[in-house]
């Protein structure tokens, strides 16, 4: 067996030829390197100090290991990556400890201005829009010229009951048992991405893998994007990340849920018109017992509960065509397409975390959580304590997503 000093030299030799001005495969190593730089927007650090990096971490695994490298090239490529990868995430880290500065700057306020439902005559359906006036900060995130920029609501600190009562109508097992959990303030899209929004990011330089630039089956600018797998939509994130500087990410399930119902228990340091009675906080929808076609895209030929028959529309529409976004002023978050989370899939919540971070630990890692319903989805399925799952490769016409700003995404 090779002693450890030979195997660090022929390491070095094999470095020192790839470097070598006549050998393409180096200036290729190089052009990696640099072109990694660039995605990632890392510019404090020279292509040759990333390889001189990788070079030591090199020299360390076969000291440690006691085995040789067996494809140098391979193994600088793959280490200079992570090199300017853990650059980048120290960067954000860094941007995101001086967050409000930048909300100071880049929030707006507007006000949403919650629907009154108008019934002609007294029935049973117990849609209930509370008018109420909340004032909710936000900013847009400009993408391409003439493309809807991209709108995210801040969603206020707070405590909520997540998932559903026991004696909720179509309630799951898995959807249990309920518990209380407290977030951090985080932003989130008013609405899913739209396909223009996704086509201006997918013209961006890749970060890990290709997307498509109209990937979606019914067409049309303000449409949700669908067709997108988690992959997909991670790398929408990543690249979205790079362009801004600010961390985007998918949201975990638990802000997925807290973000729907807007309803906390608890919040810290915002309107107290926020806050609700426990019972009322529970609902299945967050317009309230029950969902009608004229506030969101579902099947609506079957009912849930109390709630009318109304119109099956058989595709997607426009994120901005339903009134009546909720206490957070975020729409579409009942049907129109499902939307992914950054979780892996456990049977029940029994273990979960109650920070609101993503759950990735034990479960079924081979599976992702999708929520929300979808246009072809009856209603029952678009309650905001409803899960469903999928492999994280899985693509389909009902599919979208939508993001949020805080932390890091868990890797």
């Amino acid at each position: 067996m090779a002693s450890q000093d030979s195997l660090k030299q022929n390491f070095l030799d094999t470095i020192s030829r790839l470097q070598a001005p006549e050998n393409p495969r180096g200036n290729s190593l190089v052009r990696y390197v640099k072109r990694t730089i660039q995605q990632h927007s890392v510019h404090s650090i020279e292509p040759l100090d990333i390889i001189n990096q990788a070079t030591l971490q090199g020299l360390d695994y076969i000291e440690s290991e006691g085995q040789g490298i067996a494809n140098v090239e391979a193994w600088l490529r793959a280490t200079a990556l992570q090199i300017v990868r853990s650059a980048r995430a120290d960067s954000v880290a860094e941007s995101t400890k001086s967050i409000d500065a930048w909300n100071e700057q880049q929030l707006s306020s507007f006000h949403n201005q919650a629907a009154t439902q108008q019934e002609d005559e007294p029935r049973s359906l117990k849609v209930v829009l509370k008018r109420q006036t909340a004032r909710n900060q936000c900013y847009d995130e400009a993408l391409a010229e003439g493309v809807l920029p991209l709108r995210m609501m801040q969603i206020p600190a707070g405590t909520f009951l997540m998932g559903s009562p026991a004696d909720e109508l179509e309630r799951l097992e898995s959807e249990g048992p309920q518990r209380e959990v407290t977030l951090a303030q985080f932003f989130m899209g008013k609405y899913p991405i739209t396909q223009a929004q996704w086509r201006a990011v997918a013209a961006l330089p890749q970060v890990e893998r290709e997307l498509q630039a109209n990937p979606s089956s019914f067409k049309g600018d303000l449409r949700p994007v669908e067709q997108v797998s988690w992959y997909d939509a991670v790398e929408f994130c990543d690249r979205l990340t790079i362009l801004t500087n600010r961390q985007y990410r998918l949201p975990t399930e638990a802000e997925w849920e807290y973000a729907c119902r807007a309803k906390p228990i608890r919040t810290v340091g915002t309107p107290e018109v926020w806050q609700v009675k426990l019972s009322e906080q529970s609902t299945p929808f967050h317009f309230g017992e029950t969902i009608s076609s004229e506030l969101a895209n579902y099947d609506a030929r079957t009912t849930y509960g109390d709630g009318p028959k109304g119109e099956y529309r058989g595709e997607t529409t426009p994120v901005n065509q339903f009134e009546g976004a909720n206490a957070f002023g975020l729409s579409d978050m009942h049907g129109n397409v499902w939307e992914w989370c950054q979780d892996h899939w456990h049977d029940s919540y029994k273990g979960a975390p109650t920070d609101g971070s993503a759950w990735i630990k034990g479960g079924n890692s081979e599976r992702r959580i999708l929520r929300g319903g979808s246009w072809i989805t009856y209603p029952g399925y678009c309650r905001s304590a409803y899960r469903f799952i999928n492999v994280p490769g899985y693509r389909n016409f009902s599919i979208g997503f939508r993001v949020v700003c805080s932390a890091p995404r868990a890797l």
